[in-house]
């Protein structure tokens, strides 16, 4: 009997470019096997997997392969190569707001090797659909009077979707009083 068996990864696919992120794990799988039962499983990565899944977490792209031997003694070995790609960077300029200005633009540096890339800005420091700002695929936010203490975030994102986020909290600074008098 012939033995056979695929591969299969969790990996997400974004625009046909199948991989994970940096610091992401996926789970690798053996199906369709046939030709084969109670068959044993050996991992190139980790001699003490036996099972027919593993999950990984690679740093870098990497070829993971499983040999698979059925109870007639037949082996194949069967290979998946996980694409890792990398995470943007992103950063939010510092912004000095003295008390009464109306407006202050908060500047989002973003850097990916993989445009094209996106911005989302929240309300907060904490990332949910609730604080999230409609229509701001742009590096650069208004506020409109802003106060002390009120927190931005912006999520970046590559075209892997690959994301990375950065967080400001607004200070509010007193306008200096200057007295003049005449000598």
């Amino acid at each position: 009997k012939n033995l056979s068996a695929d591969l299969v990864s969790s990996m997400k696919d974004v625009e046909n470019n199948p991989g994970i992120c940096t610091g992401e794990s996926t789970t690798i799988s053996v199906s369709n096997l046939q030709g084969a039962s109670n068959p044993q499983y050996v991992w190139a990565h980790d001699a003490n997997n036996h099972y027919a899944t593993a999950t990984v977490q690679p740093e870098q792209t990497t070829l993971y392969t499983v040999t698979i031997t059925g109870d007639n003694g037949c082996t194949i070995e069967e290979s998946i190569n996980i694409l890792v790609h990398p995470r943007p960077i992103v950063s939010i300029e510092p912004v000095t707001v003295c008390s009464g200005q109306a407006s202050v633009v908060l500047h989002a540096l973003g850097s990916s090797n993989n445009p094209p890339t996106h911005y989302q800005w929240y309300t907060g420091s904490v990332i949910t659909e609730n604080n999230k700002i409609d229509n701001t695929d742009i590096s650069d936010y208004t506020v409109q009077n802003p106060a002390s203490g009120d927190a931005y975030t912006v999520v970046y994102s590559n075209k892997y979707a690959c994301t990375v986020s950065a967080s400001t909290t607004i200070s509010v600074y007193p306008m200096t009083q200057v007295e003049v008098t005449n000598d």
